[in-house]
């Protein structure tokens, strides 16, 4: 078997893992020593450069990549390969004070000042030059380095967030190109609604916090306009990385989709675009840091950060190694637990990891997060021993891992435009469309099988179940591919706050689901609230009550937050309301439609009635789970050409049980595998088994 540290004959590790080094803070004659101690660890790549602008271009058109250079050598003695970052997320000073008017303007009207990161504006023309010549001198400095195995653009592309005169008007032109007239975007976004009509283009304002929200179609236009605009920037650096390397990877970091807000305002990974524009989809992976401990969280993030249609499968750029800290300091991983955590992102695509740091910082905002290496230049003993011992684990598995997919029956239907439009109206305060997503994504690790989280632009007919969570956003295209999706045999499952409005946040002539009743046989006649009180003045309303049918398995169970009342057409009623004047009426439906079934629940619930209609929906569509596992337990598989991999990830702090079955082999230990498996308290197992044939 082939050792994870030797690239193969293309200059790339099987499975890239290693570490965001940064060569540019220590002294030189620390660098072979910090090379050689990676090699310890079993590393074989690190990411670089994304920050060192000011090294790489100390003064205004004159480059030094020779320092660079030479820690690339002493890490490819150590058998250690480079993601080469291009830097321009750190802009230097040099730059800021000859254009000061480069800086961002943030949501409240202020200028940034050039104290941090990501300050300057992508539709400034000096920067968008300077940029282009800092990528252009570098890329064709290491085009051709077989050190260089993968290129990492513009790290965290999103955080340049702007709203000054140049994007308003760029904005208002971009408006021009997709609405035609001044007329027809009056008529889409209901300007005559306080008196807001346009009459020219230059009139269209940027959506700046007031002390009322904007009109909801200005909010998300300029929501997609953002994206726009990320991905001309980044486009630019890819273009320039393909003309002259063009047989290296293209990626970037994308920051996690669901973070402590549950607000996810940041590159849609979903975006079509973005596969033509990376070969592989990259991203941050902090759990157990701001994610609450909750591990469905950090799966539902791993999953959504993997497109089905992406060329490559995803790099985790940026893995929880040490402790995460800027002002505040996270928790010192458990026993167990930074193996565990990094598995995890394997078990769910993921063929490449470079955990953040290696090395904590003396200096800077980031002196307090946590690294391989501590501040004293020893390996963190709590952190260097896991680091290691999940690289001499990939030694084993990491061949068996290439070329495998995730494999999926069941997919959740994400909707990016949904988000940003109930980022601006919530509707009630205890609803967050991602965090309800989770309730249902829960369920579905409970049931144990793979899951796929994509957006309308994939491919829907692969899956035999969808779930869709307040899809609050709809249009005509999606709904017809709904319906055919439902009549060809697949399985729909929706809630509540599904296909309300349309694509401009307007509602259209008819009550919700709308372009989908006839689907799902379900009308939304009116909907009543959880209230929580806003003036202190009465006690907040106390929750509802469902009534389940034993098909979802009898009794009772609570309902909240939020209750459409509905009228039906053929379909039938699988749990009634228990309370208010609605008692006795519909709460979840489903109907037969052609070859499948659509399922539609019109109220919020509790963690067994998600698992009852999880379970509900993938028996009428005959998806059966991988293995039953435990509560705390995770299964997950990837099918490769001639087996399979079965990964069993135990996140609780006991040990568990596994019923896993006969046929399988332990990776790590060669031996075949016991029917049951007792893993031990955050404990990890890979299997596999060949492929029938």
């Amino acid at each position: 078997m082939r050792d994870m540290a030797k690239p193969d004959g293309q200059g790339e590790p099987v499975i890239p893992y290693g570490v965001c080094y940064y060569p540019e803070h220590w002294p030189r004659n620390r660098w072979a020593t910090d090379a050689r101690m990676m090699a310890e660890c079993k590393f074989n790549v690190v990411r670089v450069g994304e920050f060192a602008w000011s090294k790489f271009e100390p003064e205004p058109g004159k480059y030094d990549f020779a320092w660079m250079d030479e820690a690339m050598e002493l890490l490819a003695k150590e058998g250690i390969r480079t993601v080469m970052g291009t830097p321009t997320g750190g802009v230097p000073p040099w730059f800021t004070s000859a254009h000061p008017d480069s800086l961002i303007v943030k949501r409240s009207g202020e200028k940034a000042a050039p104290i941090n990161r990501y300050f300057t504006c992508f539709h400034h023309p000096d920067f968008i030059e300077a940029s282009r010549r800092m990528v252009e001198a570098q890329v064709e400095h290491y085009a051709s380095d077989p050190r260089v195995i993968g290129w990492h653009i513009h790290n965290e592309l999103g955080g340049n967030r702007c709203h000054c005169e140049r994007c308003r008007g760029a904005f208002q032109q971009w408006l021009k190109e997709r609405y035609g007239s001044v007329a027809e975007l009056n008529r889409r976004w209901g300007t005559m609604f306080w008196s807001q009509v346009y009459n020219d283009w230059s009139e269209v304002p940027v959506p700046i916090a007031t002390h009322y929200n904007a009109n909801p179609g200005l909010a998300l236009a300029w929501e997609r306009f953002s994206m726009d605009v990320f991905y001309r920037y980044a486009k630019m650096q890819a273009d320039i990385i393909r003309a002259k390397a063009g047989s290296r990877w293209v990626s970037t970091n994308l920051r996690s989709q669901v973070h402590e807000q549950w607000i996810s305002t940041n590159i849609d990974p979903h975006d079509a675009r973005l596969f033509d524009l990376l070969d592989r989809v990259g991203y941050n992976n902090y759990p157990h840091a701001w994610d609450g401990m909750d591990d469905a969280v950090n799966s539902y993030h791993l999953d959504g950060i993997r497109p089905p249609s992406a060329r490559l499968n995803p790099f985790d750029f940026e893995q929880r190694g040490g402790q995460p800290g800027w002002d505040l300091v996270s928790r010192l991983s458990r026993p167990g637990e930074m193996r565990l955590l990094a598995w995890h992102p394997f078990a769910h695509g993921t063929d490449g990891m470079t955990y953040f740091r290696w090395r904590v910082a003396w200096f800077g905002h980031e002196n307090l997060w946590g690294g391989i290496v501590r501040h004293d230049g020893a390996f963190h003993p709590n952190v260097q021993p896991s680091a290691r011992k999940v690289g001499e684990e990939l030694e084993k598995a990491g061949p068996l891992m290439a070329g495998s997919r995730v494999e999926s029956q069941v997919a959740f239907l994400r909707s990016q435009d949904s988000v940003w439009a109930l980022a601006r109206q919530p509707q009630q305060e205890r609803l967050n469309y991602d965090k309800h997503l989770v309730d249902y994504y829960r369920a579905g690790i409970r049931f144990g099988v793979n899951m796929d989280v994509v957006e309308a632009g994939e491919e829907l007919d692969r899956y035999r179940v969808l779930v869709m969570v307040m899809h609050y956003v709809m249009t005509p295209a999606l709904a017809d591919r709904l319906r055919r999706f439902v009549e060809k045999g697949g399985v729909l499952l929706a809630t509540f706050r599904s296909a309300v409005v349309d694509q401009d946040v307007a509602v259209p002539e008819q009550e919700a689901p709308v372009w989908l009743q006839d689907v799902f046989g379900a009308k939304v006649e009116a909907y009543d609230v959880q209230e929580i009180e806003r003036y202190g003045t009465r006690p907040n309303d106390p929750p509802g009550r469902l009534r389940l049918a034993s098909t979802l398995g009898g009794g009772t169970a609570k309902a909240h937050s939020w209750y459409d009342l509905l009228s039906l057409d053929r379909a039938e009623t699988l749990a009634t309301y228990d309370t208010e004047f609605y008692r006795g009426t519909p709460a979840i439906t489903r109907k037969k439609l052609a070859k499948g079934w659509a399922v539609y629940m019109g109220t919020a619930s509790e963690p067994k009635v998600y698992s009852a209609l999880f379970r509900h929906a993938c028996g009428l569509a005959h998806v059966k789970p991988l293995a039953r596992v435990p509560e705390g337990v995770e299964v997950r598989e990837r099918t490769g050409a001639d087996a399979r991999l079965r990964f069993l990830l135990n996140f609780a702090a006991e040990g568990k049980s596994v019923a896993n079955g006969p046929g399988w082999t332990d990776v790590f230990t060669g031996k075949k595998s016991p029917s049951l498996i007792r893993l031990g308290p955050r404990g990890v197992a890979v299997l596999q088994r060949p492929l029938p044939g």
